[in-house]
């Protein structure tokens, strides 16, 4: 299963292919380990999600062709997008670079971990960081999560509730 790439910088295609066959213990640990360093913004971090422009937008689906379609999309819209198929490599990205990231997308339904659990440990580690809930079931709430785009209504409607989240930042 392809885990991450970063279409960011290298533009012919995937900087990293990882394979993951990991258990849900190994997501059990990553949460645990997560709710233990609890990670809040300081200053600095704030400065450095601010210099960032559009900045980097993390994309998390499980169904590779959306990553591609909506990384490439927000590539061309300014966007440094990184693309993880797997929710709980996502939550080891955004523990290990709480501050890189602008904004997280997320589908709902992924195995291992929703969209929601993952919304509610990324907001966990990093608070100020905006998520979009990007799911054909838009019925499905939580207070980690800033926006609701339906799958359905395309790719400009995903772009433009990123540009109103962040501009909000």
């Amino acid at each position: 299963m392809l885990e991450a790439f970063d279409m960011g910088r290298d533009r012919n295609g995937p900087i990293a292919a990882q394979t993951d066959t990991s258990e849900s213990s190994e997501t059990e640990q990553l949460i645990t380990e997560v709710s233990r360093t609890h990670r809040r913004s300081t200053p600095a971090s704030r400065e450095a999600v601010g210099s960032l422009g559009k900045g980097h937008v993390l994309l998390v689906d499980d169904e590779n062709l959306v990553l591609q379609v909506l990384g490439h999309r927000l590539e061309h819209e300014g966007f440094t997008p990184t693309l993880i198929d797997d929710p709980t490599a996502a939550l080891r990205e955004i523990h290990a670079h709480p501050a890189k990231y602008r904004a997280l997308v997320t589908d709902l339904n992924m195995p291992r971990m929703s969209g929601l659990e993952l919304a509610r440990w990324a907001r966990a580690i990093s608070p100020r960081l905006g998520i979009i809930l990007h799911s054909s079931d838009t019925k499905r709430r939580s207070p980690h999560v800033d926006l609701v785009v339906p799958k359905l209504s395309g790719v400009s409607e995903l772009i433009d509730g990123l540009a109103v989240l962040l501009a909000r930042a």
